[in-house]
This record gives structure tokens, C-alpha cells and sequence, in this order.
């Protein structure tokens, strides 16, 4: 998509002998080979950090981020400019002083997008997204689920979604492409692994995106989990703390987080991929599609959260839901039925609700394209 024209070229790295692809928009001229070979001397995580913090502000000075992230000034300095190069950031200069040299400011482009496809559902859903995550345009594709109709609905899908592109995005920039999807992805094979929705396994999901929209960051990742990121890492301080994000859709899973890294428990439960089994080699996948409301599932929930708490013992819980609509009394009634009958190593956690669960998923999404956007400029092993 790239703003629809898009160029395709090739630097040689001298030092190590190896090309490197990227794309480049006709209109944005900035991108530069020193650019990109200069941002391989800096540290990933510096990279990220100075990313996450003016990210999660409307606009930031150099000195504000050095401080946020104890980076020192000239280390900020070099990966503002680099990422302003890159197009990334935007910058301007403070209108607030009255004296002296006034100073930068940055903050994201806001002419930079991230398309999300939402296939977790029954339905297919398109987003147009902000590097933040937030909603700019919402579409909904009503599909059969006859496993023959799958791969031809889904390539249609696509069709339309790149002409509504084409027709209100032309002076946006797409940084990269989101898929959220049911179950697990299995990039060999290039095939949805999902027990809710098998009719997903006969399209091949990246070969299909990036055919279309010629765009190679393109991330696909478990909707449930993405959710669950999006919760825990927008909790303050989530990186000192251990946090349990209990989420219902199709299905039921958990994902814990312990200072700042996702565990994997025995059988792969509670861990940042796949089901939550309630016993062994067991999910209650199959079991949720026909649940028509949470009250149908407080058994369950109650066993699972004694599991979680008894494994892990989390200072704080999150409770989100996209296949249910979970208003506070709900809320309230179902955290009367299950938490009661938990107890608690030590203290009881503090348990909250999560009603924007789509809203966490494209956040969760979009940092995760803008991570790897990063990872293409920035070389990890330096």
C-alpha cells in the first residue's frame, strides 16, 4: 500500500556482505542509507524505550524522554533524529518559551497508519489504526463459515479493504499490517491453527496479504493474547509486578506476566501462547462456543482462576471478554459467583474488569508492528 506508488530497493551493508530490502515512499524522499546503517550502532531496547515513551505522551522534549527512560541526552539525541529521518517521529519546536533556545519537540506522525485485519471472530473486521492504536476506521465483513467459500471470502475481503485504502487513506503511510486470529499461526505451513474456527486453516494468510498489498511487516498474532498484552502493559509499573489477564472469547485463556515476562507453566499453561488447559492435554474451547453468557461459565472461571492464583499467586487480575457484553452489574455478579471460592497464598488481588478489550487488541497490535519495523532498522545483535 505504502501511499499506493511505492518504489523497492536494495543497500549492500559493506561490512557484512549481505543485502538488505526495504521499501520507499516516492513522496517521502528522507530515507537514507546513513540513516539506517547508523541506527544499527544503537541499542535495540534504547531504541524501544525512547519509542514507548513518546508514545505514550502527546508530545515530548529530548531532556522529558532522557529523563523518562534514564537514557542520556546524546544517546536520545542520535535516535530522535534517526526516527524523524526514518519518518517516523515528527518534529517541531516548543511555542511554550519565552527565553532562550527554544527546544524540539517530538511525537509519532500522525500521517502514519497500521491496517488490522480482526479474523478472531465469525465475522471478518478491518481496522484503520493509529500507531497508538486508536480506531480511525471500522469495517465489518459478514462471512459464511463453510470451510469451501473460506480462502475465496477471505481474498475478496482483501480486495475490498485495499480499495477503501485507496480511496480515503491515499496521504496516509502504512508502517505495517496487524492480523489478530484465533488460535495459534504457523508461519512453515502459513496456516491459522484454530480448534473455534478449522474453516481458517485452508487460507494461506501471509502469501494472501502480501500479494496483495505488497507490504512485508505484517504481524499475526492471537487475539486473546494480544489483548492480554495490551492490558498488562499498559498497567503501571507491570514490569516489577506479577499480573493475571483472564480472557474469554471463543474461548478461555490466560496469560501471566511476572515482572515483565510472560511465563510458561507446565503443559504450556498460563504462558503467553495457547489455551489454558483445565486438566491436561484439555481446553475448554469447544465448550465456550456455545456459551450464550458469562453466567454460563462461572464453574469453569472459578476453577481456572484457583489454578492461576495457586501457580503463580498475581497481585492483580484483569477480567476482559470481546464475546460477551460485560456491563459493571454483570461484572459484579460474576466476580460474586467466582472469586469467593478462590483462595488466596496471601493477599487477595486486586481484581479488575476490562471493557474496552478491542481497544487493548489494536494497541497491543500496533506496538507490536511498530516493534518490528524497529527490529528491521535496528541490527539486535549489535
Amino acid at each position: 500500500m505504502q501511499k499506493i506508488r511505492v518504489g523497492k530497493y536494495r543497500i549492500l551493508d559493506k561490512t557484512r556482505r549481505r543485502g538488505y530490502n526495504f521499501y520507499i515512499d516516492f513522496r517521502n524522499m528522507r530515507k537514507s542509507n546513513m540513516a539506517t546503517i547508523t541506527l544499527k550502532a544503537i541499542k535495540l531496547e534504547n531504541v524501544k524505550a525512547v519509542l514507548n515513551a513518546i508514545a505514550g505522551e502527546r508530545q515530548m522534549t529530548k531532556l522529558e524522554v532522557s529523563k523518562e527512560t534514564g537514557l542520556s541526552l546524546m544517546t536520545v539525541g542520535k535516535i530522535t533524529s534517526i526516527l524523524s529521518a526514518e519518518g517516523l517521529l515528527a518534529r517541531s519546536k516548543s511555542t511554550g518559551q519565552t527565553a532562550g533556545r527554544r527546544a524540539e519537540i517530538f511525537k509519532l506522525r500522525q500521517d502514519w497508519l497500521i491496517p488490522v485485519f480482526d479474523l478472531s471472530t465469525t465475522n471478518f473486521k478491518f481496522f484503520v489504526a493509529t500507531p497508538k492504536g486508536e480506531i480511525l476506521d471500522k469495517v465489518e465483513y459478514p462471512c459464511t463459515t463453510e470451510p469451501q467459500y473460506t480462502t475465496s471470502e477471505f481474498i475478496r475481503f482483501l480486495s475490498l479493504t485495499l480499495d477503501m485504502l485507496k480511496k480515503k487513506y491515499t496521504k496516509r503511510h502504512a508502517i505495517g499490517i496487524g492480523v489478530s486470529i484465533c488460535g495459534v499461526y504457523n508461519a512453515d505451513s502459513d496456516q491459522i491453527l484454530s480448534t473455534m474456527q478449522p474453516e481458517l486453516a485452508s487460507i494461506k494468510l501471509m502469501q494472501n496479504i502480501t500479494k496483495i498489498f505488497k507490504q512485508k511487516n505484517v504481524i499475526i498474532e492471537n487475539a486473546n493474547r494480544l489483548c492480554a498484552a495490551g492490558v498488562i502493559e499498559s498497567t503501571e509499573n507491570y514490569r516489577s509486578r506479577c499480573i493475571a489477564c483472564l480472557t474469554v472469547n471463543e474461548s478461555i485463556e490466560c496469560t501471566v506476566c511476572e515482572n515483565g515476562i510472560y511465563l510458561q507453566g507446565a503443559n504450556g499453561f498460563a504462558g503467553k501462547f495457547g489455551d489454558l488447559p483445565y486438566a491436561p492435554y484439555f481446553t475448554y474451547a469447544n465448550f465456550f462456543r456455545n456459551a450464550q453468557s458469562l453466567r454460563d461459565i462461572t464453574d469453569p472461571l472459578a476453577d481456572l482462576l484457583k489454578t492461576v492464583v495457586a501457580a503463580y499467586d498475581p497481585d492483580l487480575i484483569y477480567f476482559c471478554t470481546q464475546k460477551f457484553a460485560m456491563t459493571p452489574n454483570i461484572f459484579k455478579t460474576v466476580e460474586h459467583a467466582i472469586f469467593p471460592a478462590t483462595v488466596w497464598k496471601n493477599t487477595k488481588p486486586v481484581v479488575k474488569p476490562v471493557y474496552t478489550s478491542e481497544n487493548e487488541i489494536l494497541s497491543a497490535i500496533a506496538a507490536r508492528v511498530i516493534e518490528n519495523w524497529v527490529n528491521n532498522i535496528v541490527d539486535s545483535d549489535t
